[in-house]
């Protein structure tokens, strides 16, 4: 049993070092953009998932999703 206990936990730290790993990562990404975590169309602070995710996002999930909305209609309308 505490065989077990002991793995998990061990499991349960490499899954947090992976994780700060890929948040610095992210965050270096941004620094090497020279821009910030903030949105360029409305300022807001990107998340930090986002940053995980797509560590050179340089738009918020909402303004992302509303520029691939007007980029699509501007195709479908053009």
């Amino acid at each position: 049993m505490a065989d077990e206990i002991d793995r998990a936990q061990e499991r349960d730290e490499n899954f947090r070092a992976e994780s700060l790993d890929r948040l610095k990562a992210a965050m270096h990404e941004v620094d090497e953009m020279s821009s910030s975590p903030f949105c360029e169309d409305c300022e807001a602070e990107i998340g930090i998932g986002r940053l995980l995710a797509q560590p050179k996002a340089r738009r918020c999930i909402a303004c992302q999703e509303a520029a691939e909305r007007r980029g699509y209609l501007g195709k479908v309308a053009g």
